[in-house]
């Protein structure tokens, strides 16, 4: 239970409506309820508290922002915060948290700093406490039928980490952009200072959350949709400097709509730190709600340990790292695509995602649906100067029909070539071309490349690598 400190009487008079964190002070929104009218409705009246986080007392109260009607959601996000009412008018406001010096303060001892931090004043070494002020900067009429169920205040800034250099160099923060989630499905945007009508992003959408991966060129936000078909990816256009942003579909290539393939039966959490998977719970039992959701701060750990405490529910992670190289190839090239792979070709997950991405190409081009820029010859040259291509293209061939091969084994790109090219460095990548040879040219072939292999493993002291060519070996003799 939320228990005041000081005098439990001022407790006793707040009414707890709403609660939040403001960077680092409590958002309380308080109720106090009004006296009975001759018709026996007694109408409350709203405040935003602003406390200190280190103490809650009427004494560390920051500010306060009367309200004039009764609000219906509220969200912030960093010096900005949004108040949705019940006449469903869209209140933004601006709060600026500043230290002040206070030198009676700084020139007392350590008892008397004490005393002053009984008061409610918080202050550091130097002796500074903390004042707030706010202005609104804006307010929205909206014309829409329902209240928003939920709302999510994020910056429109045009890279990662834009915002916080210019807060920094003193320059006003960049504007913001509000997501309001209807009752009936509806996710709608609105802009700050901006009375346009709301533009309704997507339909029939259970869950959202924003990220800034920064692996997608032009591209400043990602917008994820959990629908009741799947995920959506919508991606914010950073490269019009003028009017309005524009929210652009990520491209797809697995199906003809452009959503991710996510089972009817998980319920989406977030995305990993990374931005390599998508986190879902995929219910055994019974469907459970899990935590994360639009916060897109679902990590598999706090998956994992969510679904030990709700019991019956299993954390299933949806690679989309090979579908983010595959958008980037698509519309901006290879040059771009090699950046993207290279802020991500530290996470264990992108081996398996090159895998992903030559067999996506694969799939598409033997149906005779070729990507443009996204074809298996286009991947290739994409691999050809990673160390994760040999590995890729061996895993890849393995996994599907003999008829495919000459795809991923163009003239010039023979096994037998890339076998040679992994020895002595790579004898585990080595060997996965040997079955390879074997299924192509014969176990003739595969004894005459086994033996290089083999001595390269030896040398390596891969014991178990060793132990396993050796079988090989024998059975191609027998064969």
């Amino acid at each position: 239970r939320w228990r005041m400190f000081g005098d439990v009487h001022q407790e006793y008079s707040l009414l707890c409506a709403g609660l939040l964190w403001f960077q680092h002070c409590i958002l309380f929104l308080n109720e106090t309820p009004g006296a009975s009218t001759s018709s026996g409705i007694a109408e409350s009246s709203y405040e935003i508290l602003l406390f200190s986080r280190e103490r809650l007392d009427f004494l560390s109260i920051f500010l306060r922002i009367p309200l004039d009607r009764k609000p219906v959601a509220v969200d912030c996000h960093n010096d900005a915060l949004v108040v949705m009412d019940e006449s469903r008018c869209l209140h933004w406001y601006r709060v600026a948290v500043r230290d002040h010096p206070h030198p009676a303060l700084s020139s007392m001892s350590g008892s008397a700093g004490s005393f002053w931090s009984f008061l409610g004043l918080e202050e550091d070494a130097a002796g500074r406490a903390k004042t707030a002020s706010f202005h609104k900067s804006s307010c929205s009429k909206l014309s829409w039928a329902v209240h928003p169920e939920t709302l999510c205040l994020f910056d429109l800034g045009s890279s990662p980490g834009k915002q916080e250099q210019e807060q920094e160099q003193g320059q006003p923060t960049s504007k913001l952009a509000c997501l309001l989630h209807f009752v009936n499905g509806d996710l709608a945007l609105i802009q700050e200072e901006d009375n346009v009508e709301l533009e309704v992003l997507a339909t029939e959408v259970d869950d959202f959350w924003v990220t800034k991966s920064g692996l997608i060129p032009s591209c400043s936000l990602e917008l994820w949709l959990a629908t009741k078909k799947g995920i959506l990816v919508l991606l914010l256009d950073s490269s019009s400097t003028t009017g309005r942003r524009r929210w652009e579909p990520m491209l797809n290539f697995l199906s003809s709509s452009p959503l991710l393939p996510l089972g009817l039966d998980s319920l989406p959490l977030g995305t990993a730190r990374s931005s390599t998977h998508i986190i879902a719970a995929s219910p055994i039992v019974s469907r459970l709600t899990l935590g994360g959701g639009r916060g897109g701060r679902a990590t598999p750990a706090a998956c994992q340990q969510a679904v030990a405490l709700a019991g019956g529910v299993s954390v299933l992670t949806h690679p989309l790292l090979h579908l983010l190289v595959a958008h980037v190839l698509a519309k901006f090239g290879a040059a771009a695509a090699v950046k993207t792979i290279q802020r991500v070709a530290h996470s264990k997950h992108w081996p398996y995602s090159a895998e992903l991405l030559l067999f996506l190409a694969l799939d598409r081009e033997s149906q005779r649906r070729p990507i443009p820029g996204v074809k298996v010859a286009d991947v290739l040259s994409l691999l050809r100067s990673l160390p994760v291509y040999h590995d890729a293209v061996a895993g890849c061939a393995r996994k599907v029909e003999m008829k495919l091969w000459p795809f991923l084994f163009p003239a010039g790109n023979d096994p037998e070539r890339l076998l040679n090219d992994c020895l002595p460095a790579r004898p585990r990548a080595a060997g996965h071309f040997l079955a390879i040879i074997q299924a192509r040219s014969g176990p003739a072939a595969a004894l005459r490349h086994g033996h290089p292999v083999l001595q390269a493993s030896l040398h390596a002291r891969e014991h178990q690598l060793t132990a396993e060519l050796i079988d090989f070996l024998e059975r191609a003799k027998e064969a």
